[in-house]
């Protein structure tokens, strides 16, 4: 953390601005240093001088020149490499404005673009071909209509279609335009002390917004504060919902920067802040972001430092804010300049692959009709010059063609030109206008049955199909390949506890609809005692937990054993308890799950996964109830094993170490109620068990692999569950690098790069050791519907592809339960595996 000096005040309005990481680190590098002066000291400095400049012209633009359309000088970007926002005070530069236009037209100009469009030679070349047609019928020579464009009334006919439908179009943007344009938020007012409502057009950048929980973020925004559960006990947490942005459903984490977390308590505290922002300039990349964050200590004080800033501080428009009563934001980006605008292109001028094939063929048959023209007016000229001098009927206009009477050449080629477009003409019909109007009412009428079809109504969403482009509808019986993913398009991405294993021991009976396509594979029946444990599952199912298996509460209250003769020692059975015990700890603690409260009462689970929803409540069905995360303390209410009924538990929280898809895991480091540092984490069994340790476990390991095959193989997503003791001293000495390494902007850039980076080195080193605690199983439902349609696409003989991170044997056994591959005897499998450097 550096301290901020008077250049780095007068950054924006004198120098050059520099990179984030220079700024962070500019104390002690200049001299004069006003560390003693306050920051409003500065800022009227800063402000005395230019008005004794009298530099009252506009303000530079806050982006290089071209930096939208890409056609950035590298001269200009040098000159000004950062984007610069100042935190309630006068911006130094001038930025867009929050009003967005996603519509293609406007009354002034939907004439010249529509025109455009509709007689590009490129697109409609048949439209150009008969503006032509009607521009020779109105020339005297060669005219055949007595000079009236009769073209023109079918061509005005088909073009008008065309505005038609081209303006109901565009309205439905401008229509959206407005609604989001016109939405309401809550921009902090200095002079009047609170926050007061606007619209969205009307946000500015430097602006503080309120924003209450599950509205929409109206622009790019700084996380400055959340509402806490106890305000004494700050987390700066919050979740949003991305999938305007990405497609996906599931809840993101977003974090106060760490400077300013508990910094703002009060909604007037928003106000009092002083500093500025310097970040990289706009760009379309939602995942990457890098700025530094300088920050004063308040009104009147002295400048206080910097940190670096990333995305997981960024509250992006378009998002929906969760998991929180409101949050306190600064405007960083707006209109325009927002990830979510900057990766919309213009609205495109959208052609059917039929249509592309028409204007292909008009092209041959209008080469065909000029040959002819030109084969017709050759021969007509020929006879003129010959044999017009016997034609009474011409009354002697012919002798002007003969050679030595006037300029008998000329005559000839007038005549020719003449006669070769009166020949076009006659034969404009070689290229029939009815075809596309023909296409235009076929089109509207397939639009309208489409829009009618009840089979395409989906009744729970009460959603009807929508073509929203006309154009298009051939386009989908010319569809020869589909591409799809598998959860959330083929699953319902809603998961279901089903099964666990523990100390070589699965638990869970029943049976998924995958699971009856690996007996079918196989040729085998469905046992009818597992039909009846699946039918007394779906009896005592829980949200997101459907599991019956007596066992395991059994083998969680060894002394309520049945007395079998086979039932392991007493010792043994102690054992596996305790091993169950820290399982379901594992799963109440490691993941990112927050309550959320509803205005009626309601709690709900806030989730960034459905897998950690379901792994939260599947511990609550047993007993290890998640009740909330407050700063750094975790509350669990345990009913089973050692604790008396109800006994609530508290774990302090040290660390979270995040889930991706390169890590494949995530832990959790706490401070146990007996005071033990403990690791839990979770993950893919590929990456999880190289971190366990030998010994006694290998056994465990062994026998566990078996039961995660056998899981596998009926469709359930597995994840591994281990922990670790963590000593106070190791911990105390990663921590303090862990610590300087995520502080470090370099190491963020690097790791946000996907470079390697000493965060993820040291995540690496806290996660070995692990000792195994079992394997978790749910189950993603296939959605209703899913195997008929996907015979259907299929007899239909287009192609169906499914791309699946599951493992080979889910994976076949999925593709047979949604009906894309059959059984060997019906059809050949080929199976290819691929191995990488380490075997894997």
């Amino acid at each position: 953390m550096a301290e901020l000096t008077a250049s780095d005040v007068e950054t924006g309005a004198q120098q050059e601005p520099r990179s984030p990481s220079a700024v962070a680190e500019a104390g002690g590098e200049q001299g004069g240093s006003y560390a003693g002066n306050s920051f409003k000291e500065l800022s009227q400095r800063l402000h005395r001088r230019r008005r004794s400049s009298g530099s009252h012209h506009r303000k530079p633009k806050s982006n290089p020149k071209g930096w939208h359309r890409g056609k950035h000088r590298a001269e200009d970007l040098e000159a000004r490499p950062n984007r610069i926002v100042n935190i309630n005070a006068e911006q130094d530069f001038e930025f867009c404005t929050n009003f967005v236009k996603t519509s293609k037209y406007e009354p002034y100009s939907f004439l010249p673009l529509f025109l455009w469009e509709e007689f590009n030679p490129r697109t409609k070349i048949a439209n150009v071909y008969f503006l032509f047609i009607a521009v020779l019928q109105v020339i005297p020579s060669i005219t055949n209509t007595f000079g009236i464009p009769t073209m023109l009334l079918p061509l005005v006919f088909v073009v008008a279609v065309d505005a038609v439908f081209m303006v109901i179009e565009d309205v439905e943007r401008h229509r959206a335009d407005r609604r989001a344009n016109s939405s309401p938020t809550a921009v902090w007012d200095a002079a009047a002390g609170k926050f007061r409502a606007v619209s969205w057009s009307e946000v500015h950048v430097g602006d503080i917004l309120k924003i209450r929980n599950r509205e929409a973020i109206p622009a790019d925004v700084l996380l400055l504060s959340v509402a806490e559960p106890d305000p004494a006990a700050a987390a700066g947490i919050c979740y949003v919902e991305t999938k305007s942005l990405d497609g996906e459903t599931n809840l993101k984490i977003r974090q106060v920067p760490k400077g300013l977390v508990g910094a703002v308590r009060r909604s007037a505290e928003a106000g009092a802040l002083r500093g500025r922002v310097v970040m990289e300039h706009p760009n379309r990349l939602i995942n990457n972001f890098a700025g530094t964050l300088v920050m004063a200590a308040g009104r009147g004080g002295a400048v206080a430092a910097a940190a670096p800033i990333d995305a997981e501080a960024l509250l992006l428009r378009g998002c929906t804010l969760r998991n929180t009563r409101h949050a306190l934001g600064l405007v960083l980006n707006t209109g325009m300049d927002t990830k979510i605008m900057m990766s919309m292109t213009a609205a495109p001028t959208k052609a059917s692959r039929l249509s592309a094939r028409v204007n292909r063929e008009i092209k041959r048959m209008a080469v065909v009709m000029l040959a002819f023209c030109a084969l017709g007016a050759a021969l007509s000229t020929a006879w003129l010059a010959r044999d017009s001098r016997d034609a009474w009927y011409l009354k002697g206009g012919a002798d002007r063609y003969v050679e030595g009477q006037g300029d008998a050449a000329g005559e000839l080629v007038g005549q020719y030109v003449i006669a070769f477009f009166y020949y076009m003409l006659l034969l404009n019909s070689f290229i029939p206008i009815s075809l596309y109007v023909s296409m235009n009412f076929v089109r509207f009428f397939q639009a309208w049955f489409m829009n009618q079809d009840l089979e395409m109504y989906h009744e729970e969403t009460d959603t009807p199909a929508r073509v929203r482009t006309m154009n298009l509808n051939e386009d989908l019986g010319q569809v020869s390949h589909v591409f799809s993913d598998k959860t959330g398009t083929l699953t319902c991405n809603v998961m279901d506890f089903r099964k666990c294993s523990v100390g070589g021991k699965v638990y869970g009976r029943g049976i998924t609809e995958i699971g009856r396509a690996a007996l079918e594979i196989a040729g085998k029946e469905v046992p009818k005692e597992v039909l009846e444990a699946e039918t007394l599952s779906r009896r005592v199912a829980a949200p997101h937990v459907n599991f019956y298996d007596p066992a395991i509460f059994a083998d969680m209250h060894p002394q309520h054993g049945d007395g079998d003769g086979d039932n392991e020692s007493a010792a043994a059975a102690e054992a596996q308890a305790q091993r169950l015990a820290a399982f379901f700890t594992a799963l109440a603690l490691c993941h990112t799950v927050i309550p959320e409260k509803l205005q009626d009462g309601e709690v709900v689970l806030s989730a960034s996964s459905p897998d950690d929803e379901a792994l939260v409540l599947g511990a609550k069905y047993f007993g290890f109830e998640f009740l909330d995360r407050a700063d750094t303390t975790a509350l669990i209410r345990r009913t089973v094993v050692h604790a008396p009924e109800g006994d609530i538990e508290r774990y302090e929280v040290l660390h979270v170490l995040p889930f991706n898809s390169d890590r494949k895991r995530m832990s959790v480091i706490v401070r146990c109620p007996d005071g033990a540092i403990r690791l839990f984490c979770k993950g893919a069994d590929t990456v999880m068990l190289p971190r366990l340790r030998g010994g006694a476990h290998r056994r465990w390991r062994r026998r566990s692999g078996k039961r995660r095959s056998g899981l596998a193989r009926r469709g359930l997503r597995t994840l591994v569950v281990a922990s670790a003791v963590v000593p106070n001293d190791k911990f105390a000495a990663w921590a303090e690098q862990f610590d300087d390494a995520s502080g470090d902007l370099d190491e963020i850039n690097k790791r946000n790069a996907g470079e390697p980076n000493r965060i993820e080195d040291l995540m690496d080193v806290i996660e070995m050791g692990l000792e195994l605690l079992g394997s978790t199983a749910i189950e993603d439902k296939l959605q209703e519907g899913v195997p008929g349609a996907i015979a259907s696409i299929m007899a239909a003989g287009i192609k169906v592809w499914v791309l699946t991170g599951d493992k080979e044997e889910t994976a076949i056994n999925i593709g047979v339960a949604c009906q894309l591959i059959w059984s060997e005897e019906r059809m050949d499998r080929l199976v290819i595996n691929l191995k990488g450097a380490n075997g894997s």
